[in-house]
Parts: C-alpha cells; structure tokens; sequence
C-alpha cells in the first residue's frame, strides 16, 4: 500500500531556505506561499511523511487532511516494514493502544481542522466495530484493527467525492432558485479553496461553480486571494484556469465589496 495524492509544485523555491523543514525530503520542492506553476503527485509511506505533510502545509483543506492522515496511517501500519515489525512483536491487547497512540499524533498534525478530529473518531469506532466481530478465520486483533483503518480511509475516499457532487448540485439548485437566475448566468465570488486541491475530488463550495458550469448557468467566478496564506491566489485561482471556467479573475480580498456594489460579485462561497 502506498499513499499516493497529487500537490502542487511551485516555483523558484528553495530546498535550503529557512522554510525548508529539516526531514522534508529533497525530491519535494514545495512551498505553499507560492504560486503554482504545476501539479507533482507526492508519496507517502509513513506516518512521519503524512504528519510532515500535514503539519507544513502541503496538504490544505480540511476534507483532504483528514483523508491523507487516515490513508496515511493505514499505509503505516500495512506496509512500513519499521511497524510491520514493531507489531509482529506486539500481543494482541497492546495493538489497539499502539493504533490510538498514531492517531493521537496525527490530531496534533492540524488541531483546528475540524474533519481530521471527527475522522480520527469516526476511525476508532470502526476498529471497535471490528474487535467486537468474531471472524470466521479467526483474524488476530491485528489484522482487524490494520484492515478495518485501511477499510475506512478508502471509504472516505468515495464518499467524499459523492458527497462533494451531491453540495455541488443541491448548492447549483438552491442559487438558481434564490436569485431568479433560471434564465440567465450568475456571477460567483469565491474566497479560500474549496476545490479538488481540498478535497478527494470536485469540491465543496468550488463543486458547486462546477456544477454551474455544467449547467452552463456560469457568467463569472471571482477568487479572492485569501490572505494571509493565499489559497485563493494560488489554489483556487489554479483550478478556475484548469477548468478553464468562464470570467475568471482574481482580485485582492478588500476589493470584494466594491465588486458586489458594481453587480459582478452576485453570490459568494
């Protein structure tokens, strides 16, 4: 098992600048204060990586942190040869508090990301529901425990994206109907990122643009560059060009009212 999600790479960045934390590895020049000039796919395979990851700001969004800790620690505890051993070694009743130590240390990774602590929760409550199941095979609490994180963090995966389309057509619906906008496009300000950069795919507020989009109810879509990490002007403003969504501008945050008074700001997300 590998944990394999795609980033994004930036440009003239410096591995040896003091941003560069010291175990980040040199074949991942990332800085996320740039602007993107491409995507790169990045490789975890330890807990230690995902946490990096986590914790610097290479993985945003709150949807996606939660994803890549989970996916993360099931990719430890299934395929890091250092845990492999460590739980060859381990009796079945001190498996479980093994787990809930890594998944103590992932919750420190991201605190204020409200899904990673429901995730963790969520997670634990599926190793309980796989303890309390008599396997015909007769699996170890281990493998019960490794198999059912691995289980959940690929359920996340596929309900997120679901989840993510039904936000996008249920959101596309609601502005439709609460503007009058039937018969003509609407113009979105969007602020943050809330795209497939923060999620498993498609986007939470972004998801609903796309579906606009796909209804060709779209006029314009409008990022604000979301200072002061800048997610608008570097992440959003990267899938509204990706997408190659219509009217797409970027403009600095304290320009949004002056935007809405002149009509082109007509719903934000």
């Amino acid at each position: 098992y590998i944990c394999i999600y795609h980033t994004s790479l930036y440009c003239h960045h410096l591995l040896t600048s003091a941003h560069r934390h010291p175990l980040l590895s040199l074949s991942h020049p990332i800085c996320s204060c740039l602007p993107i000039s491409a995507t790169a796919t990045t490789t975890t395979t330890t807990i230690l990586t995902a946490y990096l990851h986590l914790c610097i700001m290479i993985i945003t969004g709150a949807p996606l942190i939660a994803i890549v800790a989970l996916l993360g620690l099931a990719v430890d505890l299934n395929s890091n040869p250092k845990v492999v051993k460590e739980l060859d070694g381990m009796e079945d009743a001190a498996v479980h508090a093994f787990i809930q130590k890594k998944m103590e240390y992932l919750n420190t990774s991201r605190p204020t990301a409200v899904n990673l602590a429901n995730a963790l929760a969520e997670a634990q409550k599926a190793m309980d529901d796989a303890l309390a199941v008599t396997s015909a095979e007769g699996a170890t609490n281990r493998e019960k425990l490794c198999k059912a994180i691995l289980t959940y963090a690929e359920f996340m995966l596929d309900r997120d994206v679901k989840d993510n389309k039904a936000i996008g057509q249920f959101g596309a619906d609601a502005i439709l109907a609460k503007t009058g906008a039937a018969e003509r496009k609407v113009n979105i300000v969007t602020i943050c990122n809330t795209g497939s950069l923060a999620t498993a795919g498609y986007g939470t507020a972004l998801g609903v643009v796309r579906s606009l989009q796909g209804m060709d109810k779209l006029e314009s879509i409008t990022a604000l560059e979301t200072r002061p990490y800048n997610q608008g002007s570097r992440l959003t403003a990267f899938e509204i060009m990706e997408e190659k969504m219509p009217g797409g501008r970027l403009i600095c945050d304290s320009a949004a009212g002056a935007l809405m008074q002149v009509g082109a700001g007509g719903s934000v997300g």
